[in-house]
């Protein structure tokens, strides 16, 4: 939600980008598309694994700017 007054942002975890390793992010990102890929047909599991695939990606990003 974004106002003049400010801007509310709903998230599972926030970290500071100058704690945000490359190798944190990478064993994310590779436990995540383990899950993505173990969950097969399960939708509910699949979604919920490429959401942390997304996360990890971003991560990743913002890592290689720091």
């Amino acid at each position: 939600e974004i106002t003049p007054d400010r801007c509310t942002v709903l998230a599972d975890e926030a970290i500071p980008v100058a704690e945000v390793s490359r190798a944190q992010a990478e064993t994310r990102l590779q436990a995540a598309l383990v899950e993505q890929t173990a969950a097969g047909t399960d939708t509910v599991a699949y979604d919920a694994a490429a959401g942390r695939v997304q996360a990890a990606r971003a991560m990743l990003a913002a890592a290689g700017a720091a």
